[in-house]
């Protein structure tokens, strides 16, 4: 838990700004992995892996059309998985 491992795209940005390990990132990567599902894309995926974590530390996403075909539970959560981590959703 004390090493810093793990996909780019799926850390939450406080592993990029030397946070350390909580539920909270495990969510972070449900969030990542549910847009992924609905979207077949990255949310937060660039041409440079450098962009990529700008992205991520800054939460700069945007939710597809597809999300808006989808009832409003699932963009919730959507949203409230994809926040920094003082605003996510947590598991208590």
């Amino acid at each position: 838990m004390l090493t810093n491992t793990g996909t780019p795209d799926y850390k939450a940005p406080e592993l990029y700004e030397g946070g350390s390990y909580s539920q909270l990132i495990d969510l972070w990567a449900v969030g990542v992995m549910l847009f992924e599902m609905v979207e077949k894309r990255l949310p937060f995926r660039r041409e440079y892996l450098s962009d990529t974590i700008r992205s991520i530390v800054e939460v700069e996403y945007e939710l597809g059309e597809v999300w808006f075909r989808k009832s409003r539970y699932a963009r919730d959560l959507m949203s409230r998985l994809l926040k920094p981590k003082c605003k996510r959703l947590s598991a208590e």
